[in-house]
């Protein structure tokens, strides 16, 4: 289905409205503490917001949602760009799969061929399965046990910033020998399943190769703005934004020079 301004501002309002019933209802289930019922509605404000930015992103009104919150106070400045920087790679991904759908699509279908699974028949399901899946994993993570340690999530991030800024338009056969090293570790697979389709079909598509240029220079962005957030947490009087954390049968646990202690 090709998205025309018209049919983009009618989706939207259906992103928006998609985005506010994320994580899905059926997770609160897993919510079996208060503090998992915490975090679950805390994301889900959190997904109504970036609903309402790709409202806006996608021509249906409602100005610089980010810059109000920010300007009342809710969110930092370093904030307010993350966020920024996140829309811009939401809205270069959804680019990138409509560009590409005729070779997403096919591959899909093989792929449900072999395994005898359903998928999305058009692009725009497909992107609200990839927001889907994006914000039901994060809740998942939380109720199945997740450590998460900025050392280690700032040393990741480096290594992603030192890959994405190299690449080039010369430079896609490193980026093929980078997919096929990741494929056997996929988190997400609507966004991994597009960007691989998409790395191993752009040398046939001059306008995806651009496509996925500009998704990668955002994957950039986004890790030199993470990168900023990290080093600010090594200042004297850090922000305090970006913490190594643990959750462990459904409780949260913050990391003290002590160990772990329970919030």
């Amino acid at each position: 289905m090709l998205i025309t301004n018209g049919s983009r501002k009618e989706f939207a309002y259906e992103l928006e409205g998609f985005m506010s019933r994320l994580p899905s209802d059926v997770l609160l289930q897993d919510a079996t503490t208060q503090e998992l019922l915490n975090e679950f509605f805390k994301q889900r404000e959190s997904a109504v917001l970036f609903g309402k930015l790709l409202k806006a992103r996608f021509g249906g009104g409602g100005g610089n949602i980010a810059w109000e919150v920010k300007e009342q106070g809710y969110i930092s400045q370093v904030e307010y760009e993350l966020l920024q920087v996140l829309v811009d790679y939401l809205d270069s991904t959804f680019t990138l799969i409509q560009s590409g759908w005729h070779f997403i699509k096919h591959d899909l279908d093989k792929l449900a061929e072999s395994i005898g699974e359903t998928f999305p028949k058009s692009e725009t399901d497909y992107f609200l399965a990839l927001l889907q899946e994006n914000w039901d994993i994060r809740f998942r993570e939380c109720v199945q046990g997740q450590t998460f340690k900025r050392d280690a999530f700032e040393k990741t991030t480096k290594a992603a910033r030192a890959f994405y800024w190299s690449l080039d338009s010369n430079s896609l056969a490193t980026l093929k020998s980078q997919v096929s090293r990741d494929a056997s570790g996929i988190r997400l697979f609507y966004f991994e399943f597009a960007f691989h389709t998409a790395v191993r079909h752009c040398c046939d598509d001059e306008t995806l190769k651009d496509k996925l240029k500009i998704l990668i220079n955002n994957l950039a962005k986004l890790s030199d703005l993470v990168l900023k957030a990290c080093r600010d947490e090594r200042k004297p009087n850090p922000p305090k934004q970006i913490i190594s954390y643990k959750w462990e049968n459904g409780e949260r646990y913050t990391r003290t020079q002590g160990g772990w202690k329970l919030l």
